[in-house]
This record gives structure tokens, sequence and C-alpha cells, in this order.
């Protein structure tokens, strides 16, 4: 797991599909996302964007992926987001391969708040909790990206 501000993204350049996100996720306006998914080079993944209520954390199952890891940044509003080692939960519903993710129950292991500026990557092996309330619902604009992390 990384867990870092968008002005540090130069840290990463060693991994191209991370980097890649990191300066795409740095370039967008807030006011004015891409309608549809921003493609990464050479099929490295992609960046997504949504509006949505932030959700209790009693509603919300841990998600783990095989394939991709997952770069989290709020751009509008505030989410916590939950981490755990998939080795430390229970065991997975079945695993969708089409959509990389299977969903496990357990304990938190860290907690990290995700505010306009800051990201969190999440690496196969890591399971994670997203889009939480911290104190009640809130509407959040968030951009999650895919990168393929082999």
């Amino acid at each position: 797991m990384i867990y870092d501000t968008i002005d540090n993204r130069h840290r990463y350049a060693g991994h191209p599909g991370i980097a890649e996100a990191l300066d795409t996720l740095a370039a967008l306006d807030a006011s004015a996302l891409p309608a549809e998914p921003v493609q990464l080079a050479d099929g490295a993944g992609h960046v997504g964007f949504s509006k949505h209520e932030t959700r209790n954390p009693a509603d919300v199952r841990f998600e783990a992926h095989r394939v991709f890891a997952d770069i989290h940044a709020v751009l509008e509003g505030e989410e916590r987001l939950e981490v755990a080692a998939v080795a430390s939960l229970d065991e997975a519903t079945d695993y969708d391969e089409a959509d990389d993710v299977s969903f496990h129950g357990g304990a938190t292991d860290v907690t990290l708040t995700l505010r306009p500026g800051w990201f969190a990557v999440v690496f196969p092996g890591e399971a994670h909790r997203p889009g939480l309330w911290i104190d009640g619902p809130r509407t959040v604009t968030k951009a999650v990206a895919k990168v393929r992390a082999s």
C-alpha cells in the first residue's frame, strides 16, 4: 500500500502504469471530468470517475484484486478507506475473473482518510473497503485508477 500526496508522484516513476495514472490524476479538474474512463498507455489500465455518497462501513465488505492495483483519489469531499491483508480476512466469495474482484469479511488493519490532493495505492494481496463515511454520508467526487500490477 502507498498513501501519499499527488505532489510526490515523481517518487513512483519506476512503475510506468502507476506514474501515468498519477500524472493523469494530477491534471484533472474536478469540475470538468471526462465522461468516459481515460485509457493508460500499452494496456496498463484506466482511470474512471464517479460522484457518489459515502457508505456506512457496516454495509461494505472488503474487495481484493489479483491482477490490478487500485489507485483511489478523492477530488472533492472526503472519505475513509480501510485496508487489510487478504490472508487475514475471511475466505472470499467466488472470484470474478472478468472484473478481477473477490469480496471478504474481516477486520481492518489500516484506516486512511482520503481528501483532495492525497491518493492511496492498494496492490493485489491487500484488500480494501473504499467509499466509507467518516461521520455520516457525504457526496464525494472521486477517481479510481486500475493499473496492471505485474
